[in-house]
């Protein structure tokens, strides 16, 4: 219930649905069907960085990622459907 709360609270991308995993985590399933594996703790925290992500990333299309991984803190890992991996490290993602 509270991540419908903050999901609802961003309108620069559209959750189709959300799956838990291992009863410990989620991943989300965009619009785009772009998987986003959120991590076990502070997710609120990863929400909001992948929206700021999005925002930068404005028209990108998103049907080349196969899906974006928050679980490492203050990371962002892209796996592109090529098998190519993209890390994005900032010290201001939190």
């Amino acid at each position: 219930l509270n991540l419908i709360k903050i999901l609802n609270s961003y309108d620069n991308f559209n959750i189709k649905f959300a799956e838990y995993i291992g009863q410990r985590r989620w991943d989300l399933i965009t619009d785009h069907m772009l998987k986003i594996k959120l991590p076990e703790k502070d997710y609120n925290l990863a929400i909001e960085k992948i929206n700021k992500f999005f925002i930068k990333l404005d028209t990108f299309d998103y049907h080349l990622i196969k899906f974006i991984d928050l679980r490492i803190q203050k990371k962002i890992i892209i796996r592109f459907y090529d098998k190519n991996d993209i890390e994005f490290i900032d010290n201001n993602l939190k």
